[in-house]
């Protein structure tokens, strides 16, 4: 086990985690999906959800950039339902971004884009600016990958409505009514 051999499975989990997310963008992802692994095994018997969702999502990420479209998906799927025990609302809707860039990668579009607007109306919901200002930028190269540069401008266009002001349904309901 590289973790072990490494002698590093006793430092902090996110400690750890940091380790791994270096190795992820290094590109070295089986060392990364080692040390996430480990993380998890270790909070089996310290259990933190909070933290278990946090690094089941990254372990979904280092999944997706190894081409794992299939782990990723599943490691999302599990923590987004972590997300969903501890209420942690703002990690759900940046998760459910991972499952439509997998979508989006499997060629699914219009399961892909649902996902995305999904995750910017419960970063909206939820006061997470981070997270619209990411959803819009995915909801955006998305359409924008698929030639529907006009709705990804209108998209643009609501969030930015939303942002300052206007009512969170508006984006949901703008895009429906121009479809």
């Amino acid at each position: 086990d590289i973790a072990a051999r490494s002698g590093l499975e006793d430092l902090a989990p996110m400690v750890v985690s940091e380790i791994a997310t270096i190795c992820k963008d290094a590109h070295n992802y089986q060392l990364a999906i080692a040390f996430y692994q480990r993380i998890l095994e270790n909070i089996a018997s310290h259990p933190n959800p909070h933290l278990e969702g946090r690094i089941t999502a990254a372990l979904g990420d280092v999944y997706f950039y190894a081409n794992d479209l299939d782990a990723a998906r599943a490691q999302y799927g599990k923590a987004i339902a972590i997300f969903g025990r501890t209420g942690d609302k703002v990690s759900d809707g940046r998760t459910q971004a991972g499952i439509g860039a997998v979508l989006a990668a499997q060629g699914k579009s219009a399961e892909a884009l649902g996902y995305f607007k999904l995750s910017l109306a419960t970063a909206l919901k939820h006061g997470d600016r981070e997270g619209v200002e990411k959803a819009r930028r995915n909801i955006s190269a998305f359409c924008a990958q698929l030639g529907r540069q006009e709705g990804a401008a209108r998209l643009r266009i609501e969030a930015e409505r939303v942002l300052n002001g206007v009512p969170p349904q508006a984006i949901l309901t703008a895009e429906h009514r121009h479809n």
